[in-house]
């Protein structure tokens, strides 16, 4: 039997499945995204020499992107778990899925700050001005190696971080609760009675050193799309458990993230827009948002030498541009060098056996 014809109908099949289950706007909203994080801090807080500048304020608003990421956490990975038919008995593979698809590149940035650190306080004898060194005692290794910041009390080599300890919490989270809400989804009392128990959480005492729970409405409002999406709830069941997952929100954090947050549940929802540049942005915007500091501060070091220590307006604005360009550009070596190996590796795994 030749089983080439084989392997190519198995082939064409499966490449056919995965573009009708990939939902592209995530590409475009996880680059945008990421890409406005990069410019918030690029305008308001991390390079000494080109902040404050002309559009500081307005790039302000970039640290929303934290929450548009969080939103899409809490849709597309149960609408993964659902593709795989996740079952409970699957959780230590998907936790070593997310583990690979996340960890080692997180490492290997990790690991190229360090460096870059050392080799200041090597070459001019002193440390990069505006980058933030927490040590390298123990729990401080232990504390970036686990993403427990908050639990460890330590400080973070990389200071985005924070929302990596905010979805690795998450991703215990709903490796088990995702069975629950699946078998309650058509109990509307039960469903209703689990959500309002996964909101209270961010009120027990003994959880308050996971900041998951304190974040955790943007996951709610992901999961409940994700429900509705798949039709595992009704349209009045949706709008009023979104209703009262808003207000949480707005009590949790703010007007301002609800605003980021309903922005990214519509997009998700109803906007269907793919492009090279986004699909581009997608792909890279994990590894642009854990290299864009470090490519920012190398980039510092190199134009200093070259154009001074300090700029002036409005070249101050204008070299957000290079800066920029430069981040992606690093960002697009680092994945096809780091990530995408490891991401290949994840893929080989399945959250169910066959």
């Amino acid at each position: 039997m030749d089983i080439f014809p084989i392997f190519t109908d198995y082939l064409i099949i499966t490449l056919k499945q995965h573009r009708e289950n990939h939902i592209e706007i995530i590409d475009f909203l996880r680059g945008l995204a990421a890409l406005s994080v990069v410019l918030f801090h690029f305008a308001t807080s991390s390079i000494a020499s080109i902040k404050p500048n002309l559009v500081s304020d307005f790039f302000a608003w970039g640290k929303l992107g934290v929450q548009v990421f969080f939103v899409i956490s809490g849709f597309i990975i149960p609408y993964s778990m659902f593709l795989g038919s996740y079952k409970l008995r699957d959780f230590g593979v998907f936790m070593l899925r997310r583990f690979l698809r996340i960890n080692p590149p997180s490492y290997v940035a990790i690991l190229m700050v360090i460096g870059l650190y050392y080799s200041a306080i090597w070459l001019v004898d002193r440390p990069i001005s505006g980058m933030y060194w927490p040590g390298t005692d123990w729990k401080t290794i232990l504390a970036n190696l686990t993403y427990f910041f908050d639990f460890l009390d330590s400080g973070k080599y990389i200071v985005v971080y924070w929302t990596l300890e905010v979805e690795f919490q998450y991703y215990i989270f709903i490796g088990l609760f995702y069975p629950i809400m699946i078998l309650l989804s058509k109990k509307t009392f039960w469903l209703v009675v689990a959500f309002i128990g996964y909101a209270c959480l961010t009120y027990v005492p003994f959880l308050e050193e996971f900041p998951f729970f304190r974040m955790s409405s943007y996951f709610i409002m992901g999961n409940l799309l994700f429900l509705y999406k798949q039709n595992k709830i009704r349209r009045e069941l949706f709008v009023p458990l979104i209703i009262a997952a808003m207000l949480f929100c707005n009590f949790q954090q703010g007007s301002p993230y609800v605003f980021a947050a309903v922005i990214a549940l519509l997009v998700i929802a109803f906007v269907r827009f793919n492009n090279p540049v986004s699909s581009f942005l997608g792909k890279i915007s994990y590894s642009l948002y854990i290299t864009f500091l470090f490519s920012a501060f190398v980039m510092e070091i190199a134009l200093n030498r070259v154009l001074g220590s300090s700029f002036e307006e409005p070249l101050k604005t204008v070299m957000m541009i290079p800066y920029t360009l430069w981040a992606i550009f690093f960002a697009w070596v680092f994945y096809t060098l780091v990530e995408k190996p490891f991401l290949k590796l994840s893929k080989y795994l399945t959250t169910t056996k066959k």
